[in-house]
């Protein structure tokens, strides 16, 4: 009888341990599928943080350009219009192209600061 329950208790024990180590492998190797999981979602919302921000950028990029080339096209117009004036003086006439042309640089220095973004 003694024999009996000494081998039901090694064996007890034996599976036990066994057992225990198995659970502490499987407890690891879950920790460390999680960590994993984890790390690839946070890669994944960066990259996508980062496309939508690139798509946002890209769109007041676009809609500044287009803001910018209204005005220069009404700016260019007027000056066709000044300088085909037959109405007015030469002085007069100066001046305006002078200052529609100041307009049409500040205009430029704002595309190409636009196009450097």
């Amino acid at each position: 009888m003694k024999k009996l329950l000494v081998l039901v208790m090694v064996l007890a024990v034996s599976s036990s341990a066994s057992y225990a180590s198995s659970f502490w492998s499987s407890v690891r190797n879950a920790i460390r599928q999680d960590v994993k999981e984890t790390k690839q979602a946070i890669r994944a919302d960066i990259e996508n943080s980062k496309k939508e921000q690139a798509a946002e950028t890209a769109a007041r990029k676009r809609e500044a350009l287009k803001e910018v080339n209204t005005n220069l096209y009404n700016l260019n117009k007027e000056m066709r219009a000044v300088k085909n004036d037959k109405n007015i003086s030469e002085t007069e006439r100066v001046i305006k192209v002078r200052l529609l042309q100041k307009q049409i640089d500040f205009c430029n220095r704002q595309k190409k600061d636009i196009q450097k973004w």
